[in-house]
């Protein structure tokens, strides 16, 4: 096994790739950050100077939850594939989303979906997700607010803006 060097650490787990290494009995190990959450967020963890658990600025507690990565079609027709998504703090999905209404949110539902979506509130306890397209071609989501089972709405993000690539 070749000796990484700290760049090449970074450079294997930013990249999605494994990491190997043997402890001092010789086992093996690895380490891969498999999604893309994790790699955005070690990615942010690396441009800080912050190395101590205290005193936190709030700069680097509002960065930890800034930019989410978008996959897939979520805002069809709108292709935001790898793009990224400025969102500010997770807020609890209950009736207080009624002042995102019109506004475009990540979601995620019980199974861990997400959709970057229109919010919509018909009702105290119904969520719709429509698309950001005012065509009306794809369907809308629908949501609980209160229950449990697989059309729950678990977590919301209002969106700030789209980054169409990172600076830098």
């Amino acid at each position: 096994m070749a000796r990484l060097t700290k760049t090449d650490i970074e450079r294997q787990l930013l990249a999605g790739r494994p990491v190997p290494w043997r402890d001092a009995s010789g086992k093996s190990f690895q380490i891969v950050l498999t999604d893309p959450r994790e790699r955005r967020l070690f990615q942010f963890l690396l441009k800080q100077s912050v190395r101590e658990p205290t005193d936190l600025p709030p700069t680097f507690i509002s960065g930890l939850s800034a930019t989410y990565l978008a996959t897939g079609r979520s805002a069809t027709p709108i292709v935001l594939d790898k793009q990224y998504i400025i969102i500010k703090k997770e807020i609890v999905a209950s009736a207080s989303l009624k002042h995102l209404v019109g506004s475009p949110v990540v979601a995620g539902d019980a199974d861990e979906n997400y959709y970057f979506k229109r919010l919509q509130m018909p009702s105290d306890d119904t969520v719709v997700l429509e698309s950001l397209d005012i065509a009306g071609d794809y369907p809308p989501v629908v949501f609980r607010l209160s229950g449990e089972g697989p059309d729950r709405l678990h977590r919301v993000w209002p969106v700030v803006g789209v980054l169409f690539e990172l600076p830098g």
